[in-house]
């Protein structure tokens, strides 16, 4: 027997699903950026095409969409080359790989503290600049490392403007005394890959440079080692996939992403229904599209920590875990309905239409608001599911 369910699923269109697009959707990036394949191993996607990523131990992540950014640190994985520059320690090649990129062991020659690898001037900051580092490191002989973002008026700055954490891997992070903007990393594996992203807010006009201290900073241990390579230094408030440079800096360009003919997925402005997993794994986005249609035209959208539905008028939201994976969906038409993980809110008796002359998936219209994050699956069906029927666990 055929349903009016199963007449009306006929009608849904996958638009992301693992490893493929659909034909109406475009995808332009006007340089290469990198992403992490199925085999933990960080490969670079050709301009234009897109970036379906996985984590660390293989699990699939979903479409990358990312604003555009530059690795401000030149020659990231040779970092026995100019401008690098050390004191008191050699930089010399290791056979052991992080995603597929080379380590580097710094071991100091001295007895005496402060032995470095720096990389000087990398940014002309100002007032109000923010910088995030992020690298990946081992233990050499020794389970310790220092480092940290200097300023050439400020030094190591004030008592307030840096963060700093492990994003994967063994290790244990603090900030060295009042000087926030140095650290330690202490517990490091020498099997294991550690990586690590720290921001530092500048208060003042100064340069700003990247130091390491092989054993820290107080270290008095000659022959004291560390492994480290695919070393970033981004202006933003949060990391974004890495970006490999040699002699010059390099500028990955957002990822742009939208349907520019909705008839092809048979777009139905008057009623809808669009279900998908995703994950912010960059912090809290502020109005930053999953699925729209424009500023009064907002069918998924993240603004904080809340996942919302707007018309123009009216709006519904729910709250999303950020830094893990979400499963939402939202419908229109006689009202607003939204499902997240399980939990469902609605705006009753409102008509809805959302007109559309192109959808935008990862932004909300032409311009910015990137998503900047995975989304995983998104699906796109032309008729309005009451609040009882959207999906609760899965797409």
């Amino acid at each position: 027997m055929i349903t009016s369910e199963m007449i009306k699923n006929r009608g849904r269109v996958l638009i992301i699903e693992p490893g493929r697009l659909h034909p109406a959707v475009s995808l332009t990036r006007s340089a290469g950026g990198t992403y992490m394949d199925n085999n933990s191993v960080i490969q670079v996607a050709a301009t234009n095409s897109p970036r379906f990523d996985y984590d660390g131990a293989g699990n699939y992540l979903g479409l990358l969409i990312e604003e555009s950014r530059t690795n401000l640190i030149k020659q990231s994985q040779a970092l026995s080359t100019t401008p690098w520059t050390n004191s008191n320690i050699t930089t010399t090649s290791n056979a052991a790989t992080y995603a597929g990129v080379p380590y580097w062991s710094l071991a100091k020659t001295t007895t005496g503290n402060g032995a470095n690898l720096v990389q000087a001037s990398i940014f002309s900051a100002v007032n109000g600049t923010i910088l995030t580092l992020t690298f990946a490191c081992r233990a050499g002989n020794s389970s310790q490392l220092g480092f940290g973002l200097y300023g050439s008026s400020t030094t190591w700055g004030g008592s307030t403007g840096t963060t700093v954490a492990i994003v994967s891997g063994p290790g244990t992070v603090t900030q060295v005394a009042s000087n926030i903007g140095q650290c330690n990393v202490t517990g490091l594996s020498t099997s294991v890959d550690t990586i690590i992203t720290m921001t530092r807010t500048y208060t003042t006009t100064e340069t700003a440079h990247l130091y390491f201290y092989p054993d820290t900073f107080a270290s008095v241990t000659s022959g004291a080692s560390n492994l480290v390579t695919r070393v970033q230094v981004e202006a933003g408030l949060f990391q974004t996939s890495y970006i490999p440079t040699t002699t010059a800096t390099v500028t990955r360009t957002a990822d742009l992403v939208a349907i520019n003919t909705p008839s092809q997925i048979g777009y139905n402005q008057n009623a809808g229904t669009v279900i998908c997993t995703a994950s912010t794994v960059y912090g809290n986005p502020n109005s930053a599209g999953l699925f729209c249609a424009g500023l009064t035209a907002r069918h998924m959208y993240v603004n904080g920590t809340s996942l919302l539905i707007y018309n123009g008028t009216n709006s519904t939201g729910q709250t999303i875990p950020i830094g893990t994976t979400f499963k939402a969906a939202v419908s229109y038409g006689t009202n607003l309905e939204m499902s997240i993980n399980g939990l469902t809110a609605n705006v009753a008796g409102t008509t809805t239409t959302l007109s559309a002359t192109a959808l935008y998936i990862g932004r909300i219209a032409t311009g910015g608001n990137l998503f900047n994050g995975h989304i995983a699956r998104l699906v796109y069906e032309p008729f309005q599911r009451s609040a009882a029927n959207l999906p609760k666990t899965s797409v």
